[in-house]
């Protein structure tokens, strides 16, 4: 019984320990919920559709107050349903502050070639650095 005793005590004891040790870790100003690394971007959009052989690019991103934004978007092709993609145009935008940046583009697409397009998004601060970046790929088309 002495035995059981004592080590329900030294079990207790170490638990205790432990406790005090890790809440005396614990830095109360730290916030709990983790903060994302990226926050200039607030949503972003890119869309490719067709007309005839006519391709409609479209794209556009809003930002947080503060930033400044840049998007790109390349139209790229390829010869069929394989092989590799090439770069046929590039279309760039800027915006700042609450701005709405947007790409609305027209490309005259060949029969028989795929297409789509690829998206970067991204928010620089006063400085010029970037504070966000995304990358987005449009729905293929084939014509």
């Amino acid at each position: 019984m002495k035995r059981l005793l004592s080590l329900l005590l030294a079990l207790t004891l170490g638990v205790c320990c432990a406790t005090t040790t890790f809440a005396q870790n614990v830095d109360s100003t730290t916030p709990q919920i983790p903060t994302p690394r990226y926050t200039g971007i607030l949503s972003y959009y890119a869309n490719l559709d067709s007309d005839g052989n006519d391709l409609i690019l479209t794209g556009g991103i809003t930002l947080v107050s503060g930033y400044n934004v840049k998007i790109t978007i390349d139209m790229q092709e390829r010869n069929g349903y394989s092989g590799t993609w090439n770069t046929v145009a590039t279309y760039t935008d800027t915006g700042y502050e609450w701005e709405i940046c947007t790409i609305y583009e027209t490309y005259k697409g060949k029969s028989g070639n795929s297409y789509r397009g690829y998206c970067t998004f991204q928010a620089f601060d006063s400085s010029g650095n970037v504070v966000d970046e995304k990358h987005h790929y449009t729905a293929i088309m084939f014509l």
